[in-house]
């Protein structure tokens, strides 16, 4: 179905889509979906090698740990045989996998220190195929001339995200130098929930997860971000039409990407 669904978005886009996966976590695939949460990276690779595998129309089996399939034909050409498959890894073991299979890696809602230290991680994990992931992490534009009145916007996701102890957002950014930090807002978080975690996190974790200032701080944060080593970024703002996005997302882009 998944690889269907992604043939089938590829040809209504004209070739533009891209597939991202993860393995995600434990509250969703058991809380939301009501599966067991069980070697989520083995999935992934599986899932990856068996969506190409359709995408190439070929029915011969797959033996895998977690999928056995065979025998399954797309009833349609899909438009490309290739889609490009990005992954959301955000933990060391996922990158592992990420760049031994996938095309790209599309980290969100974690310190911008994890673009050199996954870039690192990415070429060694890749060694031996044609190309390193690309690589486009997802932070939060909050483009405004007081920070003070947007970062706590920054500050809600991070508290929702790294509150529980057993978020591995949480593992990722202790990992990258802020295990002070989440440690402060876990405990604000088992004491009094999100509203007190998000009173707890600290003004310097929440400006590496988000991009957050002046269109012109913006600008600078987005070219920042690119020299140390990001391919592309994906930005989430708070904006209810396109009208209003557009001049944001314009006076972000550095000159030299115009």
């Amino acid at each position: 179905v998944l690889a269907s669904t992604a043939a089938t978005l590829d040809e209504l886009s004209g070739g533009r889509l891209i597939l991202g996966l993860g393995g995600s976590t434990p509250n969703l695939v058991e809380g939301w979906h009501g599966l067991e949460f069980k070697a989520p990276l083995a999935r992934t690779r599986e899932t990856i090698a068996i969506c190409r595998k359709i995408w190439a129309r070929d029915k011969s089996p797959f033996e895998g740990e977690i999928f056995r399939t065979g025998g399954v034909k797309l009833a349609f050409q899909p438009l490309r045989e290739e889609i490009p498959i990005w992954h959301g890894a955000i933990l060391e073991r996922g990158l592992q996998a990420c760049g031994e299979a996938a095309d790209g890696w599309i980290p969100a809602n974690i310190p911008a220190e994890c673009i050199p230290w996954g870039s690192e991680k990415l070429a060694q994990a890749s060694a031996g195929r044609e190309r390193t992931p690309i690589i486009a992490p997802t932070f939060q534009l909050l483009a405004h001339e007081d920070v003070d009145a947007v970062l706590p916007m920054a500050k809600f996701g991070i508290a929702m995200y790294y509150g529980q102890a057993s978020s591995p957002y949480a593992k990722a950014a202790a990992a990258l130098g802020y295990a002070e930090d989440v440690a402060e807002l876990q405990a604000a978080y088992k004491e009094g929930g999100s509203q007190q975690a998000v009173a707890a996190v600290s003004d310097r974790l929440a400006h590496s997860v988000s991009i957050t200032g002046s269109i012109e701080d913006c600008r600078q944060r987005v070219g920042s971000l690119l020299g140390a080593g990001a391919d592309r970024l994906i930005v989430t703002m708070p904006a209810a039409t396109r009208a209003e996005c557009e001049p944001v997302l314009e006076g972000s882009i550095p000159e030299q990407m115009k």
